[in-house]
């Protein structure tokens, strides 16, 4: 769950972003990044916790990019959280991740 959900501060679209980060998140290391014991303690840490990532010294810059985005999709404020602004979802596109990705390719499959 978003922090706002969390809050029951109510949502938007920034809520899927969210979700895409904890996806992404737990592809990339295999567990979740907020993890706890209990449901009390999981939205404690949902809500102030800083997200930590495992040790980054030898990872690829292509690694470093995919850490960059989720850190910006798990971004606890809603209104800052990448995907979140004006741009919606091409905001994420304009992402180092995606530079190689042609979109419209991707679009007509």
């Amino acid at each position: 769950m978003a922090p706002e959900m969390v809050a029951k501060r109510g949502h938007c679209q920034a809520i899927d972003w969210w979700a895409l980060g904890i996806i992404l998140f737990e592809i990339l290391f295999g567990f979740t990044p907020f993890l706890a014991a209990t449901k009390e303690e999981r939205f404690e840490k949902i809500q102030h916790e800083k997200l930590k990532f495992p040790s980054r010294s030898n990872w690829t810059a292509a690694q470093q990019d995919l850490c960059d985005l989720i850190d910006k999709l798990l971004e606890k404020d809603a209104s800052k959280r990448l995907g979140s602004g004006p741009g919606d979802y091409r905001e994420i596109l304009q992402h180092p991740v995606f530079q190689n990705l042609d979109i419209e390719k991707v679009k007509t499959k």
